[in-house]
């Protein structure tokens, strides 16, 4: 619901300003789900493949499975078909504690992920937690639909909603001077 989470955040892609350089951007990013098998392992094999120089990147689920699973086949099949690689060794898992202070975002594919991480997040990591469509021009407050119980399309859709936060990672990561 637009205007429920309060002020829109700054451009969670940008670097800050300094004189004549700039601070590099975010450099570790968790990427956050329900369930930790499709949508965030999605973004996380397609941010590993299309933005260089993340130092950490990760997904996890706030409801994941306390059982370690491999990703949806459908969301595999989904990036095989536009050849992406995902790890074959991936596994699902929580989000625990101590992510709140090791990653330097935490992106939710949806609002009610963005509620969950919120109400576990301590207050000082909160400014900390974004919806991944909000850095990406004309996607602010958008959700990443949860495409499990749907069609194959419905990955198809989700992957062209994270391709779309990957290309406007770089744009908004490096202002033009």
């Amino acid at each position: 619901m637009p205007g429920t989470r309060g002020p829109s955040p700054a451009p969670f892609f940008a670097g800050k300003r300094r004189g004549a350089r700039y601070d590099p951007p975010m450099t570790s990013v968790l990427f956050v789900c329900t369930a930790n098998i499709c949508r965030s392992p999605m973004a996380e094999t397609v941010f590993r493949a299309r933005v260089p120089g993340l130092a950490a990147l990760a997904s996890a689920g706030v409801r994941a499975s306390s059982r370690p699973q491999a990703m949806d086949m459908r969301a595999k099949a989904a990036l095989e078909r536009r050849n992406y690689q995902p790890d074959t060794r991936w596994r699902s898992r929580r989000v625990e504690d101590g992510d709140f202070e090791r990653f330097d975002l935490l992106l939710a594919m949806d609002e009610r992920v963005l509620e969950e991480l919120r109400r576990l997040s301590p207050a000082e990591h909160e400014p900390k937690i974004r919806l991944l469509l909000d850095g990406v021009p004309g996607f602010d407050g958008r959700e990443v639909p949860d495409p499990y119980f749907g069609s194959p399309q419905g990955f198809e859709n989700v992957l062209n909603l994270i391709e779309q936060a990957a290309l406007a990672w770089p744009r908004q990561a490096v202002p033009q001077l």
